[in-house]
């Protein structure tokens, strides 16, 4: 991201979810890897997934078996319970 975008006053609440980002551990939610901070933008290094998105799969396979949607969810509510 470009910091000439970021508010001056937002700075602190920025680091502060890059913190977050760090503290997370749960197989079903994306990790941080690093930030890279030049002196115009700032990088957010993340894991590199493969596949599209959640939304892109549906779209693509609108006959989703039940036993499909239930892996889904269930990886889905695990991330939620953890963030919880």
């Amino acid at each position: 991201m470009n910091k000439s975008r970021v508010n001056p006053k937002k700075w602190k609440l920025l680091y502060s979810e890059v913190d977050i980002l760090r503290s997370l551990n749960h197989p079903n939610i994306i990790k941080f890897e690093n930030v890279v901070e030049t002196k115009s933008d700032i990088y957010l290094i993340m894991e590199l997934l493969h596949g599209g998105s959640l939304g892109s799969a549906i779209k693509t396979h609108p006959k989703i078996t039940e036993e499909a949607s239930r892996k889904v969810m269930f990886s889905l509510f695990s991330a939620l319970c953890y963030l919880h």
